[in-house]
């Protein structure tokens, strides 16, 4: 069983973050979850976590994920990490959600960024058992990216480096079969939950789109999950245009689904 109903800040980075957990509250999510954008949330600034953890307590929110800003196939990504990590703790989050490249993979993925990579989730295992916090690895667009994805999954140490699966990038130039989330759904701690339209019309609310959700509800009953059902879904496609119709209609999909 899911513990809550989360949602992730990206649904409309035009509002301010304490207002955006107003809203969230009274929609009726028990978590969110900060998105990739730093300028939004401002995590990394001194006294920031202070202040964010005041507006989760004022609002009665937990904090689920926090997606880090760069892919972990980059030089400079573990200074970042770490003290994206010590933000973490500070906001008792226990996860946070990264990409392994760019969304297509195809130019970042060759052998010498392999070899950067392998490094990272090497390190990255040593920074989460300093800090006690988890990486969640996110699937992206199908094909090159997804393939070095699975890689790293079973290169890495489970205890320390699991999965997050998004339903938006699995479903690109669907409807297909859900064999990813089959294949790995016992690695799963984090999901991106989204509906898709058509391609580059996507992370629309549950019911917009063509992805089959019974299908998806059914994979996720065998698991045992201890995490909020997360939603990344975002105003800029959807129909609902109106903030509270939108995070509403969002947190009913989510309740239809909800395992």
């Amino acid at each position: 069983m899911s513990k809550g109903i989360s949602i992730s800040t990206c649904f409309d980075y035009n509002i301010p973050l304490e207002k955006q957990m107003q809203y969230v509250a009274e929609a009726g999510f028990t978590h969110i979850s900060l998105g990739s954008n730093l300028e939004h949330s401002r995590l990394l600034e001194i006294g920031r976590t202070s202040e964010i953890k005041s507006a989760l307590e004022n609002n009665n929110l937990g904090i689920d994920t926090i997606h880090f800003s760069q892919a972990l196939n980059t030089s400079d990504c573990l200074p970042k990490m770490e003290k994206t990590m010590l933000a973490a703790n500070e906001l008792n989050c226990p996860v946070i959600v990264a990409h392994c490249s760019s969304f297509m993979g195809k130019e970042t993925l060759d052998e010498s960024n392999i070899k950067l990579l392998k490094n990272s989730i090497a390190e990255l295992e040593k920074l989460c058992l300093r800090y006690n916090t988890k990486v969640a690895l996110e699937n992206l667009c199908p094909g090159r990216a997804t393939a070095v994805l699975e890689e790293m999954l079973a290169l890495a140490n489970s205890d320390y480096i699991g999965f997050c699966y998004d339903s938006s990038h699995d479903q690109i130039d669907g409807p297909r079969p859900m064999e990813l989330l089959k294949k790995w759904k016992h690695r799963l701690i984090a999901v991106h939950i989204s509906d898709r339209i058509k391609p580059f019309t996507d992370h629309v609310t549950i019911g917009e789109g063509f992805i089959d959700f019974n299908e998806m509800s059914g994979i996720l009953k065998t698991v045992d999950i201890q995490f909020p059902l997360l939603l990344e879904v975002m105003k800029k496609y959807s129909f609902y245009k109106d903030t509270k119709e939108f995070l509403q209609k969002a947190y009913q999909g989510a309740m239809n689904i909800c395992i």
